[in-house]
């Protein structure tokens, strides 16, 4: 946000963001846009399509587009979709 001299309030929306700033824009953690970085850079030297969001580097360091990152929410994302869950299931109670 920008403060004008008349006292008026203008958001201006970044052209780059960090990698924790990506991260919030996503509300995801570093450590994800991090690994998927990796395992994109490990694709791309053997041809294979990326995963993760597009990101450039520059000289002050690794950098996200926003458009960049909604089209990777865009094409990763699923309406009302159920995420199964991680967790072994036990069953209690139950004779084997």
């Amino acid at each position: 946000m920008e403060l004008l001299p008349r006292g008026e309030v203008v958001a201006v929306k970044p052209a780059l963001l960090s990698v924790a700033s990506a991260a919030t824009y996503c509300a995801c953690s570093s450590s994800l846009l991090n690994a998927l970085r990796a395992k994109d850079a490990a694709a791309l030297r053997t041809g294979e399509p990326m995963t993760g969001p597009a990101w450039i580097r520059v000289g002050f360091g690794i950098r996200y587009k926003p458009r960049d990152l909604d089209d990777w929410l865009a094409r990763t994302a699923v309406p009302c979709g159920v995420m199964e869950s991680k967790r072994r299931t036990v069953s209690i109670g139950m004779a084997p």
